[in-house]
């Protein structure tokens, strides 16, 4: 079939990307003159020049398919109003086609934190876009007169308001990740936390003995604290939703309509699957970073409580005989000691999953100082911005499918280890004087302790309770829950 063909265009055989030892070049030409570009490369003159300028990695792939949907929704509106012809438009959207299905992925070698990196970027998807789909129609790569980069790929659209619609499609798509992830560690808690719920140890306030506490409270606390931030992640998709497609440079629209931007989100949020709206005030989208430092100020909370989490189960399995030893972590790595025949179990989950927290942290900083580095109308650090949320989005995710899979569900506790320390906080004593008053209770300690007798011997011998009051006066779980008064003594 010739080129006209475009039901043909998805079996047109591509070229076999730069397997050659002996690399070739073709030649092409910019504003600024001209540049060597790899013959079989997809990408051309305005990436090869760019390469020049900062970081030369793999492009993020999940802000990559973003900016690739983005241009298949933009191409596609651009064919409806007439904008774009249907021969080179369908084209470019069956190019955008086979990106988002995985083929080309090693066509963008830019990073999105480099110098410029708005344009750089837009420039690789666009080139590697209007390349192959000028393959697609007979053309040769590198000739831009079939397709066009412009008038075909990015018509209606310039770098500033292509790459933050992008980033907040790609940010949403992997929030939404995200919040899958925190809601099935949250379930995870709730269900050690039904688990462990017999078993008592002592709390502890500023690291000293305090009132008993179960685990399975312990647990539950962790799942609430982890379902308030996963409620405040998706609270920010209100304002992450909020795209502002073929606003210009400045927000002003100029050299489009509105009309335009609306088709372009709606067509990009059924491509996405994410429910996008239109942004009311573009110029205000351009200039204000707000809506990612509100989502990196969520991340960070969310990397406090894991954090708290991971050092909590470091300490409650420490030892295992000079620490607390209260739970057991599934063996993840052994270590020799010099003790004789010992082997040193390394909390390393817990650690690993501290320390891409930190990492966390570091980006929330420089999100916030990138944000408020912005001048005018337009802020030349969101690929930072960007970098940074990408970033810190997978370092969480990767810390919570590690705590939950390697850690949290394979926690045991060591229940005679938790009575024994709680038995040591002399808990016995609270107990009693909520019974018998706090002079008695005291009293009946010291004779105890006299004559080497348990204090329920003691108790048993002066008939000041049965056998079933002392039970009931001294079980420990009567402390985990309000409800402890005056009234425990009437009912002596």
């Amino acid at each position: 079939m010739g080129p006209e063909g475009l039901t043909s265009l998805q079996r047109t055989a591509p070229r076999i990307h730069m397997a050659s030892k002996k690399i070739e070049y073709r030649t092409e030409q910019d504003n600024l003159g001209k540049m060597p570009v790899p013959v079989m490369a997809y990408w051309g003159v305005r990436t090869a020049r760019a390469l020049e300028f900062g970081r030369s990695e793999s492009m993020n792939a999940r802000f990559r398919h973003a900016l690739v949907m983005l241009r298949k929704a933009a191409v596609e509106t651009n064919m409806q109003i007439g904008r774009v012809e249907v021969r080179q438009g369908k084209a470019v959207s069956l190019a955008a086609d086979e990106i988002l299905a995985g083929q080309w992925h090693d066509q963008f070698p830019i990073s999105i934190l480099q110098a410029g990196s708005l344009g750089a970027v837009c420039a690789n998807v666009d080139e590697v876009l209007a390349n192959r789909a000028a393959e697609m129609l007979g053309g040769n790569l590198g000739d831009y007169e079939l397709v066009n980069v412009d008038q075909h790929v990015a018509a209606g659209q310039t770098p500033y308001d292509s790459f933050p619609t992008a980033l907040r499609v790609a940010l949403l798509a992997q929030k939404s990740e995200l919040e899958a992830c925190l809601l099935d560690l949250e379930r995870l808690l709730r269900r050690k936390a039904l688990e462990l719920e017999k078993i008592v140890k002592p709390g502890r306030v500023h690291l000293r003995d305090a009132m008993p506490i179960s685990l399975g409270q312990v647990f539950n606390s962790w799942g609430s604290s982890v379902g308030r931030c996963s409620k405040r992640l998706t609270d920010v998709t209100t304002t992450l939703a909020e795209a502002s497609p073929g606003t210009g440079e400045v927000g002003t629209g100029y050299g489009t309509t509105r009309e335009f931007s609306a088709l372009v989100v709606d067509r990009l949020s059924e491509i996405s699957g994410t429910k996008l709206r239109l942004c009311d005030d573009p110029i205000r989208a351009h200039q204000s970073m707000s809506d990612f430092v509100a989502l990196s100020s969520i991340l960070k909370e969310i990397a406090v409580e894991l954090q708290k989490i991971s050092s909590d189960l470091c300490l409650m399995s420490s030892g295992p005989s000079a620490g607390f030893g209260e739970i057991e972590l599934p063996p993840a790595q052994l270590e020799k000691t010099p003790f004789p025949a010992q082997h040193r179990a390394i909390p390393i989950v817990p650690e690993f999953a501290s320390m891409l927290c930190l990492q966390v942290f570091g980006n929330d900083m420089a999100v916030c100082a990138a944000a408020r580095t912005g001048q005018l109308e337009y802020n030349s650090m969101l690929p930072l911005i960007a970098h940074c949320l990408l970033a810190s989005m997978d370092s969480l995710t990767d810390a919570i499918n590690m705590l939950a899979k390697r850690c949290i569900s394979g926690v045991n506790a060591d229940a005679s280890r938790c009575q024994q320390n709680v038995t040591a906080t002399g808990v016995d004593k609270i107990l009693l004087s909520g019974c018998l008053g706090a002079e008695q209770a005291k009293a009946l300690e010291s004779e105890a302790k006299e004559r080497n007798i348990s204090i329920k011997e003691l108790i048993l011998e002066r008939q000041l309770m049965t056998p079933d009051q002392i039970d009931k006066c001294m079980n420990v779980k009567t402390l985990l829950s309000p409800g402890i008064n005056e009234s425990s003594r009437s009912r002596i």
